[in-house]
């Protein structure tokens, strides 16, 4: 079996999402214009220098690279048993209060469904940012 190269940084503006259910999308229609959220964007009070160290420390491998949207983190993880890999970028938006705005797509680089572990890996990291961080701000 072949698998696809690992894609590219995605750009959150202007992605449209596929019609496999083996993703998962938590964004806000003013980030993601293009493609529609399973879940709206957390944002934490505090600057993106910070969420950036939170995330570095919950996910070492993370690779970071500022963009026309804000910071961009991404990373590969590899499912447990069968040792498929996923895609996940994390975007850190600034707001105007100080805050940040967190955007996030994980996608399975294989198969047509994922069984939810795309859905749950985004819904640990985010628990785990809120942890580290305190809770997100609505």
């Amino acid at each position: 079996m072949r698998r696809r190269p690992r894609s590219a940084m995605i750009d959150f503006a202007t992605f449209e999402r596929p019609l496999t259910p083996n993703t998962y999308l938590v964004c806000t229609p003013e980030i993601c214009s293009a493609a529609r959220a399973d879940a709206p964007s957390p944002t934490f009070n505090v600057d993106v220098a910070t969420v950036r160290a939170a995330i570095a420390s919950i996910v070492p491998e993370a690779v970071f690279t500022d963009g026309p949207q804000g910071m961009q983190a991404t990373y590969v993880a590899t499912t447990r048993i069968l040792r498929f890999k996923d895609d996940v970028d994390v975007l850190l938006v600034a707001t105007a209060a100080g805050g940040t705005q967190v955007a996030l797509y994980s996608r399975s680089r294989v198969g047509v469904s994922d069984l939810g572990k795309n859905r749950q890996r985004g819904n640990a990291l985010l628990k785990a940012l809120a942890g580290k961080l305190s809770a997100p701000a609505r």
